[in-house]
C-alpha cells in the first residue's frame, strides 16, 4: 500500500510541474484577507508600490535564472539589510523587522538602504495604521499613553502582558521607547485545522492536462458529495438534519444504546473561529437550545458551529460551551482557562498560532516571551493538571510518510556564506544552501531554533527568494541579543511553489537545532515531527485524522461507512506527523542543559490518537460539508471521552487514557506510529474495556426555579428564598434507575442550599422513566447577592442501575429579565418590563464591526468609526436609566442575525448622528451577539439594534435579552440570623429529653416575623445529638446553624451518706432516716424501698412507702421492730408431788434408821430421793411452778441491705443492726 501511495506521489508531483510549465511565469497570489463573517475588516495586507518580485533580465530582455544558490543581486539584498539591521536603535530592536520595513514603505522610503521594496504582510488600513500585537507591562498608565500615541486598544491581557492595537505606523517608534515596552510585533494570525476543498489538492491521481483533468476531479467531488445530495450520507442515528458518519464508524451508536451512556452529566468546552450561525444548527435540531457562549466570544465564522454538531451527534446528552479561539494568542489562553472555570470537563479545540513554539513545554510566569510562544501550551497545562480531558487537532501540513510534509526539522547545518553574504553562514539542506517550496502552502512560513523563550540569544534570519534564485521577496530580520524569541517569520504571500527558503546565522551565533515549517506547503528536504503547538501539551490528545468514508486525497483507502473501522483504515494524507522533540520546560529550563541539538532534550510521542474526518455537517453559514481536517477528528475524539466519563464520572485521567489507547483500532505501523498514534478511537471498545455493562443514565430534564415564596414575582433576588425543581430522565438508559437518591450543591458565593439538601427520587424504568425530586431543593440568595448573577448548581446522584455518583449540573438564571421576542419591522417593540422605553425609527450610517466586543472592562468602547456613512437602516431603540452600578451582559439571537447588529449609547441616542455617544457594541454579526458593558447609577443608556443593509425595513425576527436587574428598583430583603447554643439536659423516665437549641434567632427587617424548626425535632435519646436550627422569614429565606444537645439519663442516689449503725434490745424499735437525692436532677419517678438481712422475729416499714424526688432531695423513714424474748410459769402436778413426798420420806426414814446396816449404793439412792423430795418441796414452795424463756428475735449483729428501686432502676445501702 505504502508502494502504491508513493508512485502517486511521484506522478502527483510531475503533474504539478506540468501544471506549472503550462501557466507560465510565477504570478503571487492576490492580497486577500479572509475575514470572518459579520466583521467588517478595515485592514488589508500591505503590498509594496514596487513588487520585490521583479524577474531578472539580461541586455537581450530574456528572464536570467541564477546557477548558484544566491544570485550575486540576491546577495546584495541580504548585505544590505544584514548592515540596516546592525544599525538599528533600541527603540527599533524592539520592533518587528516587517512592521520597521512597512513603516517605511508606508512613507515612499525604501524597505532598507538598497531595497526598495520587500513583502511584509502587515496589517494596514487606509490612514497609515497599523495592527499589532505589544508585549508590555500593562497598566492603566501604559494604556493611556498608548490612546495618547493614537492607538485604538482592541483586547488587554495584564497577565500575559499582551495589547492589541491600531496604531500609526509613524508612531511606532515612539511608542517602543516606552520603557514598559518589550516588543511590539504585527497581528498574530491563526488558522484552523479544517481542510476544505478550496485549498488546492497537490492531486496524485494520473496526469491530466486541462479539460480532462477537470472532468477527473470534478467526477471525484460528485462521488464524494453524491451520498449526502441523495441522503444515503445522513445515518439516522445522531441529532437533527445531518449525522456525522463517524457515529457509525466509531461504533458511538453501538455505544449509547448498548451502555445507556449519551454524555449527560458532562460539560464539553469548544474553541475555533466562531459560531456565527449557531441559531441556524438549533433550528435544524442539530445543535440543542442550551448551547452557551463566553460572552463576547462568539467569534466570526462556523467552524465552531460545525465542531459542536458532531460533538452533539455522539454525545447528545452532554452541554455544550463555546469560545473563539481567533482574537488572540492571550484570549485563545484566557478562553481556556474561562471555559474550565465554567465547569467543562472536556475541552476541544482546531485552532494553532503561528507563533506558538515547538521545541518548549509551556510558558510560566515568569517567562516574558515577546511572541507568548508558549503561552496557550501553558493554559492547557493548567487545565489538565486540573482534570480537564484536552483534544486538539494535530494539524493537516502533511507526514513524511505520505510525502505530504512541509516542514523541516533537525541541527543547523554550517553551509557556508557562498562568498557572497557577510557576517554570518546559511543552513545546508541536504546539498543545497537553500529549501526550495516544492508546493505553496498559502500561509505563513516560521522559523523556530531551539533558544529558550524570552531569552535568545542567538541571532537568526530568514528570507524568500525568488524561484531564480535573483531576488529578496520577503525577510524576517529581528534581533535576538538576549531577551527575544527565537523566531523569524514571512507571509503567506510568497509561500509559492519553487520560491527558494534561506535560512541565515550571524556570526557568533551557536547552531541550534531549527524547525523550518510552510504550514500545509511543501519543501525538497522535508522531515517527519511537524506537529507541534499547545497539542504537544504531555496530557492533552493530539488527534490525528482518518476518513469515515471517502477520504480527501484519493491516494489515501477510504474509510468504512458505515461499518466501524479496523486495521485497514489509514490516516489522512494531510494529517500532521510526529513526534515532538522538546528542549525546555515551561520555565525556561533545559531538559538536558547544555546540549539543545538533535542528541538533547525529550522526544513526545505525538500525536496521541486518530478520529474521523470527512463527515456530514450542516454547512450553516457556508461552511463546508463534508468536513475534513484533523478539526473534524478532535471532537470526535472529545465526544467518545465524554461517553466514557459518563459511564465512569470517577474515572481518573490516567484512566480514560488507558482506556481510549488500549481499545483503539491499531492503523498504520504495528503499535503506536508517528502518523496516527495509538490508533482510531471507539467509543464501544473503550466502554467495555473498562468493564461496564449496559446501565441506567439519569440525566438532567426539565429544571424549574422560582422565588420561594419570596415577593412574589416569580423571580429570584436578593435575600429571597429560592425553590428549584429538578427533573431527572431515564430515557437513554437501558437499565432501571432504582433507590434514586440526590444531593443538591453549589459552589456559587452568596447562595445557601438548605440543609440537608437532599431528596430521594421515584424509581425510573429504562427507556421511558422520568421524574422530579420528591422533597424539596431550597435556598437563600444572600442579600448582597449580585443582582442578575446566575446560579451554578451540581446534583449529584446515587442510584442503583449503573456508575455512580453522577454529577449533573445546571444553572438557573436570578433577578428580573428583559425578555423581547420582536421584529426589525417598523413597529415600537412593546416593553415587557416597567423602567424600559422602546423606540423604532431611521438611522443614518452603521458602525464599523471590527470583531471585538465590549467587555465591562473596555466600556466606553472608542468609536469604531464608521462601517458605512451613509444610507437609512431601521433600528429598534431600548431605553433605560441605571439605578446602580453594575456590569451587564447582552445577548441578541436571530435566525437573521447576519444582516443585523446591536451597540449601545450613552447617555443619548442620535439616530442621525450615531458617533456620538458611542459606549458598545458585540463586535460583529452572526446568529449569537453578545457583550458586556459597564453601567453607572444614574446614567442613561440606549440599546440599538439595526439592519445591516440600508433600504427598507428587513421585517428580521430577534430576540433580545438582558438583567433588568441595572434599571429595577431593588429593596432587598433581609434573611434572618440563625443563633445556637449547646445544651446538656437529663432525660426523663422514657431515657429521652426535649430540647430548645436557639440562642436570640433575630431577623434584622423590622416587623419581619420568623419561624424556628428543628432537625431532628426531638425528643432526643440519651447521648450527643447535633441539631440543626432553621430560621426561615416570610420571604423563605433560611439560616441555618447546628449545635449539640446532649441528653444525660437522670438518676438518683443516697447522697452520699453513711447510714449509722443501730442498737436494740429484743422487743424494741429503731428508725433510719433515708435520704434519696436525684443525681443528676431530675428524677421524676417513685422510688419504693425493700431490707433484707434482717434477724428473725423482725419487722420493717418506710414511711413513707415511696417518694419521688424531681429535682430535690427526699426521706423516708425506716423503722425496724424486734420482738422480746417472753419468760413462762411451769406448774407441779400434786400427785407427782405425793409420790416424791412419799419416796422421800421414806428414803430419808431408811437412812436414819437402818444406818450402817445399808450398802453403800442402797444408801446413795436413799441419799436422791431425799434430795429429790427436798426439791420438789422448794420448786413448789408457794404454790408456783418454774421460770422459762420463749420465742423471739434472737440476739447479735446484723448488716440491713435497703434497695431503693424506681423506673427499672436500682441502687442498694446498708447500715448495721446489733439485737441484745
Amino acid at each position: 500500500m505504502r508502494a502504491s501511495r508513493a508512485v502517486a506521489l511521484r506522478i502527483s508531483i510531475l503533474c504539478l510541474v506540468l501544471e506549472l510549465f503550462h501557466a507560465g511565469a510565477q504570478v503571487p497570489p492576490p492580497n486577500t484577507f479572509k475575514k470572518p463573517p459579520g466583521v467588517d475588516v478595515r485592514t488589508h495586507k500591505f503590498r509594496p508600490g514596487i513588487s520585490p518580485d521583479r524577474v531578472t533580465t539580461n541586455a537581450v530582455g530574456a528572464e536570467t535564472h541564477s546557477e548558484v544558490a544566491i544570485d550575486v543581486t540576491a546577495a546584495g539584498q541580504i548585505n544590505a539589510l544584514l548592515r540596516d539591521k546592525r544599525t538599528r536603535t533600541a527603540a527599533q530592536k524592539k520592533i518587528s523587522s516587517k512592521l520597521i520595513y512597512t513603516s517605511r514603505m508606508l512613507q515612499g522610503l525604501a524597505a532598507a538602504p538598497g531595497v526598495p521594496s520587500l513583502e511584509t504582510g502587515v496589517d494596514v488600513d487606509d490612514g497609515g495604521n497599523v495592527l499589532v500585537d505589544i508585549t508590555a507591562r500593562v497598566t492603566y498608565e501604559f494604556l493611556l499613553r498608548l490612546k495618547e500615541q493614537g492607538a485604538s486598544i482592541y483586547s488587554s491581557f495584564p497577565s500575559s502582558n499582551s495589547v492589541r492595537a491600531m496604531v500609526p505606523a509613524a508612531r511606532l517608534e515612539t511608542i517602543a521607547e516606552l520603557p514598559d515596552v518589550i516588543f511590539i510585533r504585527p497581528r498574530q494570525e491563526a488558522m484552523t485545522a479544517e481542510y476544505s476543498f478550496s485549498i488546492p489538492r497537490r492531486t496524485a491521481s494520473p496526469i491530466a492536462i486541462g479539460a480532462e483533468r477537470t472532468a477527473r476531479v470534478r467526477e471525484y467531488l460528485e462521488s464524494i458529495l453524491r451520498p449526502v445530495k441523495n441522503g444515503a450520507g445522513t445515518n439516522p442515528t445522531g441529532q437533527g438534519s445531518q449525522t456525522s458518519e463517524g457515529d457509525l464508524t466509531h461504533r458511538s451508536f453501538d455505544a449509547r444504546m448498548a451502555f445507556g451512556v449519551n454524555g449527560a452529566g458532562i460539560r464539553i468546552g469548544i474553541l475555533s473561529d466562531g459560531a456565527s450561525n449557531l441559531a441556524a444548527s438549533q433550528a435544524l435540531g442539530d445543535l440543542p437550545p442550551d448551547v452557551t457562549v463566553l460572552p463576547g466570544q462568539g467569534g466570526g465564522g462556523d467552524e465552531g458551529t460545525a465542531m459542536m454538531e458532531i460533538i452533539h451527534d455522539i454525545s447528545p446528552g452532554a452541554k455544550l460551551y463555546f469560545a473563539t479561539a481567533f482574537n488572540g494568542i492571550s484570549s485563545f489562553a484566557q478562553n481556556i482557562r474561562d471555559l474550565r472555570a465554567a465547569g467543562c470537563d472536556i475541552i476541544i479545540d482546531d485552532v494553532f498560532y503561528f507563533d506558538e513554539n515547538p521545541f518548549v513545554d509551556g510558558q510560566t510566569g515568569a517567562v516574558i516571551s515577546p511572541s507568548n510562544g508558549g503561552l496557550i501550551l501553558q493554559a492547557v497545562n493548567d487545565v489538565t493538571a486540573d482534570g480537564t480531558l484536552y483534544f486538539s487537532s494535530a494539524g493537516n501540513e502533511g507526514n513524511l510518510d505520505d510525502d505530504s510534509a512541509g516542514a523541516y526539522e533537525g541541527d543547523f547545518v554550517d553551509g557556508g556564506s557562498l562568498g557572497l553574504l557577510a557576517g554570518g553562514t546559511v543552513n545546508l539542506f541536504g546539498t543545497n544552501q537553500y529549501d526550495r517550496i516544492s508546493a505553496g502552502g498559502g500561509n505563513f512560513v516560521v522559523l523556530f531554533w531551539s533558544d529558550p523563550l524570552g531569552a535568545s540569544a542567538n541571532d537568526y534570519d530568514l528570507f524568500v527568494l525568488n524561484s531564480t534564485g535573483t531576488a529578496v521577496l520577503e525577510a524576517s530580520t529581528d534581533t535576538q541579543d538576549g531577551t527575544q524569541d527565537p523566531v523569524e517569520s514571512l507571509s503567506p504571500t510568497y509561500n509559492v511553489a519553487n520560491n527558494r527558503l534561506v535560512v541565515f546565522k550571524h556570526a557568533g551565533a551557536q547552531s541550534r537545532y531549527i524547525h523550518l515549517n510552510t504550514f500545509r506547503g511543501g519543501v525538497a528536504v522535508a522531515s517527519a515531527g511537524e506537529t507541534h503547538g499547545h497539542s504537544h501539551a504531555a496530557l492533552a490528545y493530539s488527534v490525528a485524522a482518518t476518513p469515515a468514508a471517502a477520504a480527501w486525497n484519493p491516494v489515501t483507502a477510504s474509510g468504512p461507512y458505515p461499518n466501524p473501522f479496523t486495521a485497514l483504515n489509514q490516516s489522512e494524507w494531510f494529517s500532521s506527523d510526529g513526534p515532538r522533540h522538546l528542549f525546555y520546560h515551561a520555565d525556561g529550563t533545559a531538559f538536558i542543559p547544555g546540549d539543545v541539538s538533535s542528541t538533547g532534550g525529550i522526544i513526545r510521542q505525538k500525536p496521541d490518537i486518530t478520529a474521523a474526518d470527512g463527515v456530514s455537517v450542516t454547512g450553516v453559514g457556508g461552511f463546508g460539508s463534508p468536513f475534513y481536517g484533523t478539526s473534524a477528528a478532535a471532537p470526535h475524539a472529545g465526544a467518545i471521552a465524554a461517553l466514557v466519563k459518563s459511564a465512569a464520572p470517577l474515572i481518573s485521567n490516567g484512566e480514560m487514557r488507558a482506556a481510549l489507547t488500549a481499545s483503539s483500532v491499531d492503523i498504520m505501523s504495528a503499535g503506536t506510529d508517528r502518523n496516527s498514534g495509538a490508533g482510531i478511537v471507539m467509543a464501544f471498545e473503550a466502554l467495555r474495556a473498562l468493564g461496564i455493562g449496559g446501565s441506567a443514565n439519569p440525566e438532567l430534564g426539565v429544571v424549574v426555579a422560582s422565588d420561594h415564596p419570596g415577593n412574589g414575582n416569580g423571580m429570584l433576588e436578593p435575600g429571597e428564598g429560592g425553590v428549584v425543581t429538578v427533573q431527572l430522565k431515564n430515557t437513554g438508559g437501558v437499565a432501571d434507575a432504582t433507590s434514586i437518591h440526590a444531593a443538591l450543591t453549589t459552589t456559587t458565593p452568596g447562595v445557601s442550599i438548605t440543609m440537608p439538601g437532599v431528596s430521594a427520587y421515584g424509581n425510573l424504568p429504562r427507556l421511558t422513566g422520568v421524574g422530579s425530586n420528591l422533597s424539596p431543593f431550597t435556598f437563600t440568595l444572600a442579600s448582597d447577592y449580585p443582582c442578575g448573577q446566575p446560579i451554578d448548581f451540581g446534583l449529584s446522584v446515587t442510584y442503583v442501575g449503573g456508575p455512580n455518583p453522577r454529577i449533573l449540573r445546571f444553572t438557573i438564571p436570578t433577578g428580573p429579565v428583559f425578555n423581547i421576542t420582536t421584529a426589525l419591522d417598523g413597529t415600537v417593540p412593546a416593553s415587557p418590563v416597567p423602567g424600559v422605553m422602546t423606540s423604532t425609527g431611521i438611522q443614518t450610517g452603521r458602525p464599523f464591526r471590527n470583531g471585538f466586543a465590549s467587555s465591562c472592562a473596555t466600556t466606553p468602547k472608542t468609536w469604531p468609526g464608521f462601517g458605512v456613512a451613509s444610507g437609512s437602516r431601521q433600528y429598534d431603540g431600548y431605553t433605560f436609566t441605571a439605578t446602580q452600578n453594575a456590569c451587564t451582559t447582552f445577548v441578541m439571537t436571530s435566525i437573521s442575525g447576519g444582516s443585523l447588529f446591536i451597540d449601545a449609547y450613552s447617555p443619548s441616542f442620535n439616530a442621525a448622528d450615531i458617533a456620538t455617544n458611542y459606549f458598545a457594541d458585540a463586535g460583529g454579526s452572526g446568529s449569537t451577539q453578545s457583550f458586556s458593558m459597564g453601567v453607572v447609577a444614574g446614567e442613561a443608556y440606549t440599546l440599538a439594534v439595526h439592519d445591516v443593509p440600508s433600504g427598507a425595513a428587513s421585517g428580521s425576527s430577534y430576540h433580545l435579552q438582558f438583567s433588568a436587574c441595572p434599571f429595577s428598583l431593588l429593596i432587598a430583603n433581609h434573611p434572618p440570623v440563625a443563633q445556637v447554643q449547646d445544651l446538656n439536659t437529663v432525660a426523663g423516665a422514657n431515657h429521652t429529653a426535649s430540647a430548645s437549641i436557639d440562642n436570640g434567632s433575630f431577623d434584622t427587617d423590622a416587623g419581619d416575623k420568623i419561624t424556628l424548626s428543628q432537625t431532628p425535632a426531638g425528643p432526643y435519646l440519651v447521648g450527643a445529638t447535633s441539631v440543626m436550627l432553621t430560621v426561615i422569614d416570610r420571604q423563605g429565606a433560611t439560616a441555618q446553624a447546628s449545635a449539640t444537645v446532649t441528653v444525660i439519663d437522670g438518676n438518683f442516689d443516697f447522697g452520699g451518706q453513711a447510714l449509722p449503725a443501730k442498737t436494740a434490745t429484743a422487743g424494741q424499735s429503731v428508725t433510719q432516716t433515708i435520704i434519696i437525692q436525684p443525681h443528676p436532677a431530675p428524677w421524676n419517678s417513685a422510688v419504693t424501698f425493700s431490707c433484707s438481712g434482717l434477724p428473725a422475729m423482725t419487722t420493717w416499714t418506710f414511711n413513707p412507702v415511696s417518694v419521688t424526688p424531681g429535682n430535690s432531695n427526699a426521706t423516708t423513714t425506716l423503722t425496724v421492730a424486734t420482738r422480746s424474748r417472753d419468760v413462762a410459769l411451769i406448774e407441779v402436778r400434786k400427785s407427782w408431788l405425793a409420790v416424791w413426798l412419799g419416796v422421800g420420806a421414806l428414803g430419808l426414814f431408811s437412812v436414819s434408821a437402818r444406818g450402817r446396816r445399808l450398802s453403800r449404793s442402797m444408801r446413795l439412792l436413799l441419799i436422791m430421793l431425799t434430795l429429790g423430795f427436798l426439791s420438789a418441796i422448794a420448786i413448789n414452795c408457794g404454790g408456783r411452778g418454774a421460770d422459762v424463756t420463749t420465742h423471739g428475735t434472737p440476739p447479735g449483729t446484723y448488716t440491713i441491705i435497703i434497695t431503693a428501686t424506681s423506673a427499672g432502676v436500682s441502687h442498694p445501702t446498708t447500715f448495721s443492726l446489733t439485737v441484745n
